[in-house]
């Protein structure tokens, strides 16, 4: 799962043409953060991802869904 948030925030920042600096300043955090979280060393909290996934123009969401077999 941190992987494909990391993959997600970082190319959805470079589509944007973003720095981790400036996503930082638009989320409310620091940039090392943002390093973290897109290193996948971390999972951030959702409080934290939703103000990425705002300060990116994208709407967090999470599913759940039924594993096979159950």
């Amino acid at each position: 799962m941190a992987y494909a948030i990391a993959q997600a925030v970082f190319e959805r920042r470079n589509e944007l043409g973003m720095s981790q600096e400036e996503l930082s300043a638009k989320a409310g955090t620091k940039q090392p953060r943002i390093s973290v979280v897109e290193s996948a060393s971390k999972l951030p909290s959702l409080e934290l991802l939703t103000r990425i996934a705002s300060a990116l123009g994208m709407r967090l969401t999470v599913n759940f869904e039924q594993l096979p077999g159950e």
